[in-house]
C-alpha cells in the first residue's frame, strides 16, 4: 500500500503509477516473485510496497508488451527527496518523460 511506504517516497510512487495509467497503460508491479497486473490506481495500492523493491514495467493493455519500466528501492536514503526511490528506469521518450514530470515535481524537495 502507499502508505506503507515512506513518507517522502509515497506521492513519488502514487504519482508514478498514476501517470502510467493517464498515459493508458497496465502497470505491472514485479516484487521478485510474482507479478500484478493493475489497470487502476486502487490495484496499485493493493500491490505496491510488498517488498524492500520492486519492478514497475509499463504494459500496452492490448498486447502485454512491456514498453518501459522502473526500478524502485524504498527506504534508499530518500528522507526529504522522494526522487531517490527510483533507482533506475529503462531509456525510452515515455520513461523520460514520466520521470521529468515526477523531476519537476519532487525533484530537490
Amino acid at each position: 500500500m502507499f502508505d506503507d511506504l515512506p513518507r517522502s517516497e509515497q506521492p513519488v510512487v502514487k504519482d508514478l503509477c498514476k501517470a502510467i495509467l493517464d498515459a493508458g497503460y497496465i502497470v505491472a508491479i514485479e516484487d521478485g516473485e510474482e507479478i500484478f497486473e493493475c489497470t487502476t490506481l486502487e490495484e496499485c495500492d493493493d500491490n505496491i510496497g510488498a517488498c524492500d523493491m520492486e519492478m514497475i514495467s509499463i504494459w500496452e493493455t492490448e498486447s502485454f508488451v512491456s514498453v518501459g519500466w522502473f526500478f524502485l528501492v524504498y527506504n534508499n536514503g530518500s528522507e526529504g527527496d522522494g526522487m531517490i526511490v527510483i533507482n533506475d528506469y529503462g531509456v525510452s521518450d515515455l520513461c523520460d518523460d514520466i520521470y521529468d514530470k515526477l523531476d519537476d515535481t519532487y525533484g530537490d524537495c
